[in-house]
């Protein structure tokens, strides 16, 4: 969540409306996986907005700033709001902006015995190599935004329908060099090392002393540079420790003048294995972090000070209890879940954050991103299971409900099979394999029910309730081999059950399908 927004109950706390967003069937925190036994702990992106260190003193003659751009985008469709964005203004056409972007690796050796030491230099190379520096293809839903980076290919996203827009439009982290690797011992209370169950280790830093750390660093970068400091596993928590973690990232920016204030990222890689047990858990692995940080930093870079943040019309934070937001920040609303997606580059598998756009917060209605939609993978999004026959219940059934660890990321089309409960270990009652398999919800995790029919071939998934009620969206509890899935309503699984009795059923899952995310919801008295 960025460098940011304060963070406020609303005086009524209000939810957004889709159930993909905020509905858990067990656990709803992540887990840490310590050597003495898992942990609850708190996963956010978050430090204060607008409490960022004055401009260098030293500055002087001619100084070059970030490359941004200031335009009015309305909110509502007729209240004009000021945005300071990163790059050229999209309006204008066709152009490239790249910044130039310096990794920081910090190395902290901490004050437990034997003083364990992680250093940020063991994951530069996997940072280098990821999707946030290298390119892959994009695609949104049959739109391709082309091969490039994923920061780009998400403001490409968010543009694309604007009136003047360029499929030549581009914003680019630059190839990054690499500063010496910084050396900090941390003093007692001010950190601490925790071993974890998989042989690791993870640190957690006091908040403001880190904080204090990084603002000693910024001096040696320009103001048109973004340094983006990283750390292999280590994040902040008050007094460093374990039951006040973990921020795993932030974005900051100088106070002062916005022409020449410096900005820079803080993100921590983090390693397999450290958080599990649910959807968190599953999802914040390697650079979802720095994807979170860089796409938020690109749409709102001048948080340090007030006069730098874009303001929106103050919007409740999806599945978080009601808190309120009221600047621009991209990976805020789908950081619950979180909806995260995979992307391989040099052979390698890397996680990023969903990420939504501008007009979700303004309420414009069409959105002028691509397809209309409000987020860049539209993984938030309703998905209707579609019944292709018999005739007789074919047609669109919309009220479902997407799983973070099994999103509806390709299309599957086939006859549905009723298994039964589902289990690892359970008989099924039909063959899975190369069927889409409707299973009854109960007894075991979720994710372990889809696991076990996508290792026995199933091609496609479909929970079905077993109690009246709306479709809702269930939390990882175990295993690792998932196909595309929906949580479907009692009603709509027993119209399947009841047809299935008498004649084949085929249907669709597809993302084509998708129905566009609402805008957000306002905070606030209704």
């Amino acid at each position: 969540m960025g460098y940011r927004h304060l963070r406020t109950i609303a005086a009524t706390a209000l939810l957004c409306g889709s159930a993909a967003f905020a509905q858990v069937d067990s656990i709803d925190q992540p887990v840490v996986n310590l050597a003495s036994g898992p942990v609850n702990v708190s996963a956010t992106f978050d430090l204060p907005m607008g409490t960022g260190p004055a401009e260098d003193a030293t500055l002087s003659g001619v100084v070059t700033g970030l490359a941004f751009y200031t335009a009015n985008y309305s909110a509502f469709g007729s209240f004009p709001l000021p945005f300071n964005i990163v790059g050229a203004d999209p309006s204008l056409g066709a152009s490239t902006t790249t910044i130039p972007t310096v990794l920081v690796p910090l190395k902290f050796i901490f004050p437990n015995a034997g003083n364990p030491t992680l250093d940020g230099t063991n994951v530069l190379a996997a940072t280098q190599n990821s999707p946030i520096f290298l390119t892959a293809d994009y695609m949104a839903g049959s739109v391709d935004l082309g091969i490039t980076q994923y920061g780009d290919a998400l403001q490409r996203g968010e543009f694309w329908n604007l009136p003047g827009f360029s499929t030549n439009y581009h914003v680019l982290l630059g190839t990054p060099s690499v500063g010496a690797t910084l050396t900090i011992n941390v003093p007692a209370g001010k950190g601490n090392a925790f071993a974890l169950s998989n042989g690791g280790f993870m640190g957690v830093l006091d908040t403001t002393y880190f904080e204090q750390l990084l603002g000693t660093l910024i001096v040696n970068y320009s103001p048109n540079q973004l340094p983006i400091f990283t750390t292999d596993n280590v994040y902040l928590g008050a007094n460093g420790l374990m039951q006040n973690c973990c921020i795993l990232g932030f974005h900051a920016s100088q106070a002062g003048s916005i022409a020449t204030a410096k900005t820079w990222i803080y993100a921590a890689y983090a390693e397999p294995g450290t958080f599990s047990g649910s959807q968190i858990g599953l999802s914040f692995v390697d650079v979802v972090p720095l994807s979170h940080e860089v796409a938020e930093w690109l749409n709102d870079p001048f948080v340090g000070g007030f006069a730098g943040v874009n303001w929106i019309p103050p919007a409740v934070l999806p599945g978080q209890g009601g808190a309120c937001i009221p600047n621009f920040e991209t990976g805020d609303p789908l950081e619950a879940a979180p909806f995260t997606f995979a992307k391989v580059t040099n052979s390698t598998t890397y996680h990023l954050q969903d990420e939504v756009f501008l007009p979700w917060y303004l309420q414009t209605t069409p959105s002028f991103s691509v397809n209309g939609w409000n987020t860049f993978q539209n993984l938030s999004a309703q998905v209707p299971l579609m019944i292709n026959s018999p005739a007789s219940i074919a047609g669109s059934y919309t009220n479902t409900a997407t799983l973070a660890f099994a999103p509806v990321n390709t299309s599957v089309t086939s006859d549905i099979v009723y298994v039964g409960r589902g289990c690892p270990g359970d008989a099924y009652l039909a063959n899975p394999s190369g069927q889409i398999v409707l299973i009854d919800r109960g007894t075991c995790a979720i994710s372990l029910k889809i696991d076990a029919a996508a290792t026995a071939g199933a091609i496609g998934a479909l929970i079905g309730l077993v109690a009246p009620g709306n479709a809702i969206t269930f939390t990882y509890g175990g295993g690792s081999t998932f196909v595309p899935s929906l949580v479907i309503t009692q009603a709509t699984s027993n119209t399947i059950k009841n047809a299935l009795a008498s004649s084949p059923v085929n249907g669709t899952i597809s993302p084509a399908n998708a129905i566009p995310t609402p805008g957000a919801t306002l905070c606030g008295p209704g």
